[in-house]
């Protein structure tokens, strides 16, 4: 019996060391490699270079922008402003929002012919300053010194640096990941930059098309116009941005999402949640010689 006994340890033990060298072969051999990362500096000077040639053809193209937004007062109650609907278009480079609906409802023939006399004024003005524009865009880094307040995604992809290189799912697929954070010592060039330098939060990148998918940034300190006599941004708040492609010809913004929490005038502080979408884009280009219409609904 004590025979037996040995046999059946024996047959344990040389069971169990096959065992073991089968699940170090798994652990050392049989799992696939990670893909590397690609190398980050070529990968966001393909990305900057994408989206700024992004921003430049998005005046070409007309689109519809749904707007909504709910704000909170001073006591904590929440009020939702009707859902506004926008044909967007460019005249000289600039967009020109022209409001068509509210709450899904178009305007009445009076809100309408009003909505149009605004529109034909913003059209004339942008017309009459083409030629003081077409100046300033020679020199677009003075321009953006001496107070252009449009924050755009290439503003933030040239100032910011890039950190946390990483793989993560995203809506069923593999996306490249990084966090971006101010770069250390940088002295801000005009007010966009400064707010910039504000701003912490991450950038999910489709890895083909050398795209941003999706961006999220958070106001890491307080941001101040005026001095903050005007309009202070207060930690926290925060903004989304994402980008698709396009009847698969072109990548453009898609949705853009705000929280807001600020003090206007040194007056009570607010907070606003407000959303947009964007859709059905369409090809849109005029003659400059010809006289500029808002596109036919």
């Amino acid at each position: 019996m004590r025979g037996s006994g040995n046999v059946r340890r024996g047959w344990v033990a040389a069971t169990l060391g096959v065992a073991l060298v089968s699940l170090s072969a798994v652990a050392s051999g049989a799992q696939p490699q990670a893909e590397p990362l690609p190398d980050m500096p070529t990968l966001f000077k393909q990305v900057l270079d994408n989206q700024n040639q992004l921003e430049g053809a998005q005046n070409d193209y007309t689109y519809t922008k749904i707007e909504s937004d709910v704000e909170n007062d001073g006591n904590g109650e929440a009020h939702e402003n009707p859902v506004r609907t926008y044909e967007v278009f460019s005249v000289h480079g600039k967009r020109v929002e022209k409001l068509v609906a509210r709450s899904g409802q178009p305007l009445t023939p009076d809100e309408a012919r009003k909505e149009e006399e605004r529109i034909e004024k913003v059209i004339r003005e942008h017309k009459k300053k083409a030629s003081e524009r077409d100046d300033e865009a020679k020199r677009s880094r003075a321009e953006n010194e001496d107070g252009d307040d449009h924050l755009t995604v290439s503003d933030l992809l040239r100032v910011c640096q890039f950190v946390n290189a990483r793989r993560e799912p995203f809506r069923g697929r593999e996306v490249l990941a990084y966090d971006f954070e101010p770069r250390p010592g940088a002295k801000p060039r005009g007010r966009v930059e400064s707010w910039i330098q504000k701003l912490r939060g991450s950038v999910w990148i489709d890895e083909h098309a050398k795209r941003i998918l999706r961006l999220e940034a958070r106001v890491n300190d307080p941001l101040k116009l005026g001095g903050g006599l005007v309009l202070s941004v207060r930690r926290g708040s925060s903004l989304v941005f994402e980008q698709a492609l396009v009847k698969d010809e072109i990548w453009l913004p898609s949705y853009a999402e705000v929280k807001l929490r600020a003090r206007f005038l040194l007056l009570k502080g607010y907070n606003i949640h407000q959303t947009q979408r964007f859709s059905d884009y369409k090809k849109f280009a005029v003659e400059t010689s010809s006289e500029i219409k808002p596109p036919e609904p």
